[in-house]
């Protein structure tokens, strides 16, 4: 078997294999809450619901799903760490010049297809937005113009309680049974015309 192994491998310098084996890369804290965010919620999920098979934390099916991918990202992660220190230290650039052209796999009448798709359903969306501002600010205008009138009513309604009162001081007084003691009524006064002489 080692023999066999010997006659496969291919001894050539790393720089052309690109094989790391590390440890994977230390978890960020915001990941780490993350899980622990989801683990609380699975937990009041699966406490909350009886027809759904319980689980214990560590064992939950889901939970070792996103573990798992969570595990694949740091391995990866860490193998970039360590790769491209190890490449910046034999001297191999490792990003792309400025003035590098690579031959595109689309064609530009493609990708400027794709662009404009992008801008037309970009316009939408703006339009859209527009569209219910002015919804909004029209709404919010016409309950300003509520309030101005309501308010506008009731200070005519102050005023022609506070005249009424300077015509009659005592309208306000009431007698037993709730009716007020004066009324006023406002006086009519007929103009003559000619046809009534």
């Amino acid at each position: 078997m080692k023999q066999k192994l010997e006659t496969i491998k291919l001894n050539l310098p790393w720089v052309e294999r690109l094989d790391m084996v590390n440890a994977p890369a230390p978890l960020a804290p915001e990941l780490a809450l993350q899980m622990q965010d989801q683990e609380v919620r699975r937990a009041k999920q699966l406490k909350g619901n009886k027809k759904l098979p319980q689980y214990d934390p560590t064992e939950d099916p889901v939970l070792n799903d996103f573990r798992r991918e969570t595990m694949f990202h740091r391995q990866a992660q860490g193998a970039v760490m360590d790769g491209i220190a190890r490449l910046k230290k034999l001297g191999i650039p490792t990003t792309r010049p400025d003035d590098y052209f690579a031959e595109m796999a689309k064609s530009d009448a493609h990708m400027h297809k794709v662009r404009e798709n992008l801008l037309r359903k970009q316009m939408i969306v703006q339009r859209s937005e527009k569209v219910r501002q002015l919804r909004q600010q029209r709404k919010v205008g016409k309950q300003m113009q509520i309030e101005a009138t309501l308010k506008k009513h009731a200070e005519k309604r102050k005023i022609l309680l506070a005249c009424e009162r300077m015509i009659c001081p005592f309208a306000s007084l009431k007698d037993g049974a709730g009716s007020p003691l004066f009324t006023t009524k406002p006086r009519v006064v007929k103009q003559s015309t000619a046809c009534d002489l």
